[in-house]
């Protein structure tokens, strides 16, 4: 095995179905339990876990879920190119991501996701990272579409690892 062979463990979240099981068993019911009504899920799509796993519980609970990516991921068909959005984004379908999860995918901007990040922590006081700065305009841009309901957007990541 990799830990008998290197003395260590390799995770490696993006080919681990123990990944999406995690936020099944640990994310999703967190939600339900905390929150009396949940319409909509907004997540971030990076190696897939924290959607993939929590939208398959919520989807029990009749709750649609939509997926936010970078310009420059593939996921909404367009073309793959670099971008600065960390720790989301693909350059092809990831091996978890189950389509009939998916009610929609909003794609972001970097420029709009580094401008929340600045925008959350003056005015809200939170210190959040790219991802979690691509995650707020997706869930903005469907409570544009909606006139009622209840969205849970994931905040996945802390800006503390990117300052110095």
């Amino acid at each position: 095995s990799y830990a008998e062979k290197y003395g260590a463990v390799y995770m490696n979240q993006f080919e681990s179905e123990h990944n999406p099981d995690t936020y099944f068993h640990t994310l999703g019911p967190e939600l339900t339990s905390a929150l009396q009504q949940i319409d909509y899920f907004v997540a971030g799509i990076g190696s897939v876990g924290t959607f993939t796993g929590t939208a398959r519980y919520l989807k029990q609970h009749h709750v649609q879920c939509y997926a936010v990516e970078p310009e420059g991921s593939v996921l909404n068909g367009g073309p793959a190119h670099a971008h600065d959005t960390e720790g989301i984004g693909s350059e092809k379908w990831p091996i978890f991501l189950e389509r009939r999860l998916v009610d929609g995918i909003f794609t972001i901007k970097d420029q709009d996701a580094f401008r929340n990040v600045k925008s959350l922590a003056i005015n809200e006081g939170l210190l959040v990272g790219s991802s979690s700065g691509s995650a707020l305009p997706g869930a903005l841009n469907l409570k544009a579409q909606l006139s009622e309901g209840t969205i849970v957007v994931v905040f996945p990541d802390g800006s503390d690892r990117y300052m110095s």
